[in-house]
């Protein structure tokens, strides 16, 4: 129903429109608008380990490349830039579980519900691949920094290169399709827009496209959109995963060594197989029951997103928590809790007390006595008082000389005789 006819109705006619379901139900199925069955559990409980699983990534790699190497490239920053996009798509996946329920069909819900559902999925499916852009070239940025040393032009530097560019230019194009593809774009949330959606790129066969006699079947553009998103997101997936692993084996270190590198760097493979679930998933959007199958394609879009993560902080993981384990010593912290679990042993003593001891004057302090004469020192009834506290002190004079010019003007003479004047 478009927009005109629907405010052709009467108010009480657009209440019940409103009020009914956004999709027939089954045979036998009656609507459940109150509490329906959702998957609002599993949402929370993903969308929350994924978060502390990206931000203990993010906050490695920018403890890493701030504090320690101290050497931030741009990655770094697209790194943060990232994370801000994905914030973004855990407040979406929230605010379906809190507002229309995760993963419910479409028949329970209601039509004045359905354009706010719809919205918020419009916007993830913008931020996807925003993130993508952003996370990919980070990676590849990182990895031409990590392996390719200055002003080296092989294999390797071209086909980072050549993906880098590839996906900034196609992902650019979809985020463009994606919005420009209804016109106007609220045709893509609003059930009761006016608008039409550009459809001849859907259909099939491909002669249908400028053979208007032929007969083709068409399908919503923007399930083909997604589908090809997906399909080349798992392709250069792939690529990525495979393009170091060339450099990895010719390096000069032990097999053992090359097999742990290699696993590092094949983090990629979370990646891929949440991709390939991905694209299974955008297949599925040609349903009718969208409200339903998106939740799948947004979880498994959320896993792909926080594997991104996992593959920019996994070079910097081993530096990073070594110089953590530097600053906690934990076998002293170690001692100090076994101490404090043993009932036989001091129990108010922390591992620094035997600092602290040693700094404070203790009862057998006594402060040297510097007029007594030497002489009466030596006396034996003198040192049979002396029963504890310090019994002789020395006093150590050092002096320093600086020659360092003449040293300097020597080692310069024997390196240049000829300009020293004889």
């Amino acid at each position: 129903m478009t927009s005109s006819a629907f405010s052709s109705l009467t108010p009480d006619e657009q209440d019940v429109i409103l009020n009914s379901p956004a999709l027939s139900p089954p045979v036998g199925v009656a609507p459940n608008f109150f509490d329906p069955p959702n998957f609002n559990a599993g949402c929370y409980a993903i969308t929350s380990v994924c978060l502390a699983i990206s931000t203990v990534c993010v906050l490695t790699r920018l403890y890493a490349k701030f504090i320690l190497i101290r050497r931030v490239r741009i990655e770094d920053y697209l790194l943060i830039a990232g994370y801000g996009i994905y914030v973004g798509m855990i407040y979406c996946m929230y605010e379906l579980c809190a507002h229309t329920g995760f993963q419910v069909h479409q028949w329970d819900i209601p039509f004045r519900d359905l354009a706010d559902y719809l919205y918020v999925l419009h916007i993830c499916t913008n931020l996807y691949p925003t993130f993508v852009l952003i996370s990919k070239a980070a990676i590849l940025l990182d990895w031409i920094h990590l392996f390719i040393p200055n002003r080296t032009r092989n294999f390797f530097f071209w086909a980072c290169h050549f993906l880098l560019w590839a996906t900034v230019f196609t992902y650019t194009a979809m985020i463009f399709l994606d919005n420009l593809i209804c016109s106007p774009i609220q045709v893509l949330w609003d059930p009761f827009a006016e608008g039409s959606c550009f459809s001849r790129l859907s259909c099939a066969p491909l002669e249908a496209l400028w053979n208007p006699l032929l007969d083709r079947s068409c399908r919503d553009p923007r399930t083909i959109l997604r589908i090809s998103t997906s399909t080349i997101n798992l392709a250069s997936d792939v690529f990525i995963l495979i393009l170091p692993q060339k450099i990895i084996w010719k390096l000069h270190m032990p097999t053992k060594k090359k097999i742990g590198v290699s696993i590092v760097f094949a983090m990629g493979v979370l990646a891929i197989t949440a991709s390939g679930f991905r694209v299974a998933s955008s297949a599925q959007l040609s349903s009718q029951d969208l409200t339903y199958v998106s939740g799948g394609l947004l979880i498994w879009t959320l896993v792909e997103m926080t594997c991104s993560f996992l593959i920019l902080c996994a070079p910097v993981t081993p530096r990073a928590w070594k110089s953590l384990r530097t600053l906690v010593d934990t076998s002293m912290m170690r001692s100090w809790i076994r101490t404090r679990s043993n009932p036989t042993v001091d129990q108010l003593d922390p591992p620094w007390a035997p600092i602290r001891k040693a700094l404070r004057k203790g009862p057998d302090y006594r402060e040297i006595d510097y007029n007594t004469p030497q002489a009466e020192k030596a006396s034996p009834s003198w040192l049979a008082d002396q029963d504890y506290g310090i019994m002789r002190t020395n006093e150590i004079t050092s002096t320093i000389e600086d020659r360092s010019d003449s040293i300097v003007a020597d080692q310069f003479g024997r390196i240049h005789p000829w300009v020293v004047e004889r």
